[in-house]
């Protein structure tokens, strides 16, 4: 595939160049992939191995990261771009690449059923994101768990006003409503919504200043619960179990 061909919403290889030394990006996809296990350690336990979905994770640095932390799992991820899958790094055994569209999945990813599906800062970038979240829940064992993050669109628009998205290209608006409605509408229950990445925090590391994501998300649940500070999380995520 070549760039000219890319559509939009779908990162390129400038992407993954950027995930390996700016500290922003860096920080993000720590973040996420420490939601992603500590949705795993509450709802589906560490005592087992499992099985896990990644739909549209670029260059598999964050199953990386959620490998280090869980490496019973097993870890299946689908990108769109193959230019970004040959810009992984080596892997382990138990993480395999995939080239293919997250909303209509390549052919046996569901042989199997996966424990969890994740889509991490991918369903903003869909124009019909519904397609991938139903693809995701047919996916899923029954009990299985569906973690999704997206940023939240006020900040989205900030960000770009403030020239901080650039080469970024979010096609969808995801609030609290849709995420939890098309969850719904593919046939999940939603167990839980809620907003992470205070942006006073997030912008630290576009100063390159280092910010540990454990305590970034500890910080987080300190301000959820003086909700008048909730216009300022620039994130939020939603987990959903399938339920049949």
């Amino acid at each position: 595939m070549s760039e000219s061909t890319i559509p939009r919403g779908v990162f390129d290889k400038t992407y993954a160049a950027g995930r390996r030394d700016k500290a922003h990006l860096v920080f993000r996809y720590k973040v996420r992939a420490r939601i992603v296990a500590d949705a795993i350690k509450s709802y589906v336990g560490t005592s087992g191995s499992f099985r896990l979905l990644d739909l549209g994770s670029a260059e598999g640095l964050t199953l990386l990261e959620l490998n280090s932390s869980l490496p019973l799992g097993t870890y299946v991820r689908v990108e769109y771009n193959g230019e970004l899958v040959r810009c992984a790094p080596e892997l382990p055994s138990n993480i395999r690449l995939v080239t293919g569209d997250v909303t209509h999945l390549p052919e046996g990813i569901q042989d199997t059923p996966f424990d969890i599906v994740s889509a991490l800062a991918v369903l903003e970038h869909l124009a019909e994101p519904d397609k991938a979240v139903a693809e995701a829940a047919r996916s899923l064992r029954p009990g299985g768990l569906f973690v999704a993050t997206c940023p939240n669109p006020f900040w989205d628009a900030v960000a770009a006003r403030l020239g901080l998205l650039q080469g970024i290209d979010h096609v969808t608006d995801m609030n609290k409503d849709r995420m939890i409605r098309i969850a719904e509408k593919a046939g999940m229950e939603v167990l839980s919504f809620e907003r992470f990445m205070w942006a006073p925090v997030g912008v630290l590391t576009y100063l390159q200043v280092p910010v540990s994501p454990s305590y970034s998300l500890k910080l987080d649940r300190r301000i959820r619960r003086v909700r008048i500070f909730d216009w300022l999380f620039a994130n939020q995520y939603v987990i959903a179990r399938r339920n049949s």
